[in-house]
């Protein structure tokens, strides 16, 4: 049972990442990137791989760990926050926001429009309340900016926690119930990702606007090759997982500092992005969770 698991693992490894290296390097040239990113990448890559090979010349599966590294590097989700830089769609590539101002967008961007009173010390007209309530990265774009120009930092700073205070005392069962979904999604980013690559087209969160760039130039092939990383991953994960289990593998404090981590990289995600899940802050959690895929072959040799 041991040596079909193993076996089974490696050559579902192998093939996943031939499947998946053919889709990404389609999906780049139909892309048509710059003759600069190209030859980044192509150096990028060379020189990651001959570090593993380095590291790994000693070690009888090394052709296992080139091609865990050939997976993980070519996930759609991976590949789309490295050419994009990890940009957001819609959002500055990296806003500067106040404490204040990121507890208004993670407490009460969700009921901006209603906790708006036009007043004079709110410069934000109804039909700017209502974009913002549909798109919470037009706070750092237009709403805090407009906000900063006319009210005093000592003012801005004590009308923002205004709106927080009375947000935590008028909605507390809906915060509690959109933190939990929210940081279940980050945590258990590999069911998230498969889930979502189901149904970001009916969705207008941000996982779909940043989908809608990636799959600009090649719709059907993005969407085969989105939800063939996602689903492949999962597999490999859980595959990893029984084979671990079956062969009496599993480390205890590897898995409690795998949690602790994973835990720290999902507060952080609740916090200092834009709210809501979006696949490109999920990169380090999946880095996380891909040594399962090919940990329990390496012990094995």
């Amino acid at each position: 049972m041991k040596d079909f698991l193993l076996s089974t693992q490696k050559y579902i490894l192998y093939f996943v990442t031939g499947v998946q290296l053919v889709l990404a390097t389609v999906w780049i040239v139909l892309r048509k990137p710059s003759i600069a990113d190209v030859l980044i990448g192509i150096v990028s890559i060379t020189a990651v791989t001959a570090l593993v090979l380095f590291l790994s010349k000693r070690a009888s599966n090394r052709a296992m760990i080139v091609a865990a590294l050939v997976y993980f590097v070519t996930m759609p989700v991976v590949l789309d926050t490295a050419v994009s830089k990890g940009h957001i769609a819609g959002l500055p590539a990296a806003p500067e926001a106040s404490i204040e101002e990121l507890m208004v967008q993670r407490f009460v961007w969700p009921r901006f429009f209603e906790m708006t009173d036009f007043s004079e010390y709110d410069f934000a007209s109804e039909g700017l309340a209502l974009s913002v309530t549909a798109s919470p990265e037009l706070l750092y774009t237009d709403y805090f900016p407009l906000m900063r120009e006319n009210l005093s930092s000592e003012a801005l700073a004590h009308e923002y926690k205004e709106r927080v205070s009375f947000s935590f005392s008028s909605y507390k069962k809906a915060m509690a119930k959109e933190m939990t979904s929210e940081f279940g999604a980050y945590f258990f980013s590999p069911v998230s990702l498969v889930k979502e690559s189901f149904s970001h087209l009916e969705t207008t969160n941000l996982y779909a606007r940043n989908y809608e760039t990636f799959s600009d130039n090649s719709p059907v092939l993005s969407k085969i090759y989105m939800r063939f990383g996602c689903i492949s991953f999962l597999f490999l994960i859980l595959l990893g997982m029984l084979t671990a289990l079956v062969n009496k593998e599993v480390k205890v404090k590897r898995v409690v500092l795998s949690i602790l981590c994973i835990g720290v990289i999902t507060l952080y995600n609740l916090f200092f992005p834009v709210r809501g899940f979006d696949y490109k802050n999920t990169v380090i959690t999946l880095l996380i969770y891909a040594p399962v895929i090919f940990r329990s072959m390496r012990e094995h040799n």
